[in-house]
């Protein structure tokens, strides 16, 4: 049994997750089917003058496999 069918299971509709811009990470979060949600722009300070949003994904168990 996969963990998303444990998490749907036990009662829970949504997995969430977050990732900073700039990686290519938001691409393989929605590989297995999850799809961004929201974003905080500039939310993440890396260095002066280096600001990134913050991307919030979220994948839907009741249709995850």
């Amino acid at each position: 049994m996969g963990r998303w069918s444990r998490s749907s299971r036990a009662g829970r509709s949504c997995a969430g997750s977050r990732t900073r811009e700039g990686l290519g990470l938001e691409d393989f979060y929605r590989r297995p089917g999850r799809t961004e949600v929201g974003r905080w722009p500039g939310a993440l300070r890396l260095a002066p003058g280096d600001d990134r949003d913050e991307i919030l994904m979220a994948l839907d168990l009741r249709t995850a496999g």
